[in-house]
């Protein structure tokens, strides 16, 4: 059993999420390409609250499965750090994506 109170991976999003922590969006080039211009978007918002903001700012679920061979469009997960990711955006408030050129953070 997994306390509730873990810091495991599977149990992301259940608990109070920390204000540091970052959602990732990981596009899985379902369909045979990426839906964006970024293979890799940290946000940092809980996953919940960042969810919500990808589908105002992207206008598109990431849950979505485009082609149902190759499951979902983005793999979503919180994580303590940026995991790599090409875009990071500190504050989500002030992010548009009409400024954004792939490879470039944003913070």
């Amino acid at each position: 059993m997994i306390p509730k109170d873990s810091k495991n991976k599977h149990t992301a999003g259940l608990g109070s999420p920390s204000p540091d922590c970052y959602t990732v969006f990981y596009d899985m080039s379902s369909g045979g390409s990426e839906k964006e211009n970024f293979t890799k978007l940290a946000v940092r918002l809980p996953e919940r609250e960042a969810v919500e903001w990808f589908e105002k700012t992207f206008g598109r679920d990431p849950h979505y499965v485009t082609c149902q061979c190759c499951g979902a469009d983005y793999a979503v997960y919180e994580r303590i750090d940026t995991d790599h990711a090409d875009v990071v955006v500190d504050d989500p408030s002030v992010y548009n994506k009409q400024e954004h050129k792939p490879g470039q953070g944003l913070e």
